[in-house]
């Protein structure tokens, strides 16, 4: 199917619009208008990775794959808050959907 530059710009202001009335928050907005692509992937990989280390790390110690993956994900909430902290943004509090109180 072949479609025209006419169409094909109506598409795209469609869509366009579509984003905008969608509800976003400052952090996503932020993430799509102003984070360099590349390095947000490649900081997505290194927390991957680091979480992937750390609930390896856990299993060996005996814990059990969800406390392990818990344990992980609060490891790397507190990391960020850290980051946050220490640029100024202080009592970031993150939390996980469902943390009993950690």
């Amino acid at each position: 199917m072949k479609i025209t530059k006419r169409q094909l710009r109506r598409i795209i202001k469609e869509e366009k619009n579509k984003l905008r009335e969608q509800p976003q928050s400052p952090g996503q907005r932020a993430r799509g208008l102003y984070a360099d692509d590349a390095m947000a992937r490649q900081a997505q990989d290194l927390l991957s990775a680091l979480y992937d280390q750390m609930t390896e790390a856990a299993q060996e110690e005996g814990l059990d794959i969800g406390e392990a993956e818990d344990m992980a994900a609060e490891g790397l909430l507190t990391i960020v808050d850290t980051v946050l902290k220490t640029m100024g943004h202080l009592d970031v509090g993150l939390k996980l959907k469902g943390a009993s109180g950690l």
